[in-house]
């Protein structure tokens, strides 16, 4: 990811726990922590969460033909797939949209730039 590239709404590792960004300016972002006070944190310290396969079901994905297919309600035909398990590709339909999907939040972005449901659930 990008450490530019954070928006509000996006999961993560921050020290070890999971977190929400709320805001990023590039330099620093801020989330919420347990206490619900607002905390503010340098941009390197925050780690992908990678994608997995659960991830995706528990957020509604399934699996057909070797891709997870989006349950989005729009009907986009948006299905991810990957040799590696570490890496994966975006397809709209039979059309690659994006390679090198490496995080939730990568997904993230993905989708909410297609103006689908960007919420996920780890």
């Amino acid at each position: 990811m990008d450490k530019l590239g954070y928006i509000p709404g996006d999961l993560v590792y921050i020290h070890g726990s999971l977190r929400i960004i709320s805001n990023c300016d590039g330099y620093y972002a801020t989330y919420y922590d347990e206490n619900e006070s607002l905390q503010e944190v340098n941009v390197n310290v925050i780690e992908g969460i990678p994608i997995i396969p659960e991830i995706l079901e528990k957020n509604g994905w399934k699996l057909s033909h070797g891709f997870y297919w989006s349950p989005n309600e729009e009907g986009a035909g948006v299905g991810l797939t990957s040799q590696t398990g570490y890496v994966w590709e975006a397809y709209f339909g039979r059309h690659l949209l994006r390679s090198n999907i490496n995080s939730v939040s990568d997904l993230q972005h993905l989708l909410f730039g297609l103006g689908l449901n960007s919420e996920m659930e780890v």
